[in-house]
């Protein structure tokens, strides 16, 4: 845009400025192409583009399948959300029923994304 203005101040009219425009314009799209399809591959350009995708988890999973309908034991007080212990594995959970003191049986009636839900037994 300023070698537009520079170039209508310098020649007048405006057959100067939107060639100059013009050719700024397709440059940059050449350029952006080049750095999109070139600079990936080279030497110079690896340390600027991401080489593998991330194949991990962000969580672990909440709990095996089959933990749906064990009973359980809260670990703490479930203010609704809390630990529960199942044998000897402790998990995050919700209860559907509200206040739960520590030391109440516990059945496990399903699980989410990240807790099970549980209710009084």
């Amino acid at each position: 845009v300023g070698a537009s203005v520079a170039a209508h101040k310098e020649f007048g009219g405006w057959f100067a400025p939107a060639i100059t425009f013009l050719l700024g314009g397709g440059g940059a799209i050449v350029l952006v192409f080049l750095e999109l399809r070139w600079l990936e591959g080279s030497r110079l350009g690896k340390p600027f583009f991401l080489g593998k995708a991330v194949t991990g988890k962000s969580n672990k999973p909440v709990a095996p399948d089959d933990v749906v309908g064990k009973e359980g034991e809260a670990a703490t007080p479930l203010k609704p959300e809390g630990v529960i212990a199942i044998g000897d594995e402790r998990y995050d959970a919700f209860c559907e029923d509200g206040y739960v003191p520590k030391g109440t049986a516990l059945l496990v009636s399903g699980k989410d994304d990240f807790r099970l839900l549980v209710r009084k037994r």
